[in-house]
């Protein structure tokens, strides 16, 4: 699959964050912690390593974002997009 997003304003950076499940075709889960039964009061480790790359201009604008499906598992992909701030610095949101 893809992800295209096109911005009139240059972006500080642009990731791609992916993940691919670890349990085969059985679920398609993202979460770190699942509750067996639906009893969240025992929660066990679902590891789902999450990674980012970098995601190149192609055009002007423009990003595209790419994942194949695995061999096996469910991949899951999204868009991270930084703009600066009207002031030109990089800000973190408050607390």
């Amino acid at each position: 699959g893809s992800i295209t997003i096109q911005s009139p304003t240059k972006p500080l950076t642009v990731l791609m964050w992916h993940a691919t499940t670890i349990d085969g075709n059985l679920r398609r889960d993202f979460r770190s912690l699942t509750a067996p039964n639906h009893d969240p009061s025992n929660p066990i480790p679902h590891p789902v390593l999450w990674e980012a790359a970098s995601v190149d201009e192609t055009n002007s604008g423009e990003y595209v974002a790419e994942r194949k499906n695995p061999k096996q598992g469910w991949t899951a992909f999204f868009i991270q997009v930084t703009f600066p701030s009207v002031s030109g610095e990089l800000r973190s949101p408050p607390r």
